[in-house]
């Protein structure tokens, strides 16, 4: 996990434009309305700090959910 003020430092780091870049490949992923395993989201080719940032920026605003490895939209 990450408390906000480390998530605020991260995401300025890989910047807003570029986030919102991330979250929206992760989402065209989750689409079809599947859960899809984190190797097959790792698989969208994101360096794995900008995945990271983009996946915990997502389940923050509920876009998301993360459960035993699976990722799915909500």
């Amino acid at each position: 996990g990450c408390c906000d003020v480390c998530l605020k430092q991260r995401v300025n780091r890989v910047g807003d434009e570029q986030l919102s870049m991330d979250a929206e490949r992760i989402l065209s992923l989750l689409a079809d309305g599947s859960s899809h395993s984190l190797s097959e989201v790792e698989a969208l080719g994101l360096p794995r700090e900008r995945l990271s940032v983009a996946l915990r920026y997502l389940c923050d605003e509920e876009r998301i959910a993360i459960e035993d490895g699976r990722v799915s939209a909500v």
